[in-house]
């Protein structure tokens, strides 16, 4: 099983065709995806999760030397099924 949470893995990956080719070994995959990725199009479960847009969170900003964090006010109620 894969649970894969985050990431471009098809986008990021040199050799697609051997991506997907390994992607049909385990007997289940889940994402967790707020879009349709590549990665979602080949999953067996896609969970919904929120954009930073649907949610109250925090971030960091800034480079190694002077980094901050900042909230994030949630804009816009959560859309469809994401929770």
């Amino acid at each position: 099983m894969i649970w894969w949470a985050g990431g471009g893995n098809f986008t990021h990956h040199q050799d697609t065709n051997r991506l997907i080719k390994a992607w049909q070994k385990p007997e289940m995959i889940v994402v967790s995806e707020c879009y349709w990725t590549a990665a979602a199009k080949h999953a067996d479960i896609v969970l919904p999760i929120t954009t930073s847009f649907e949610r109250n969170d925090l971030t960091m900003t800034g480079d190694y030397s002077n980094q901050h964090i900042v909230p994030m006010k949630q804009a816009v109620a959560p859309q469809f099924e994401a929770p």
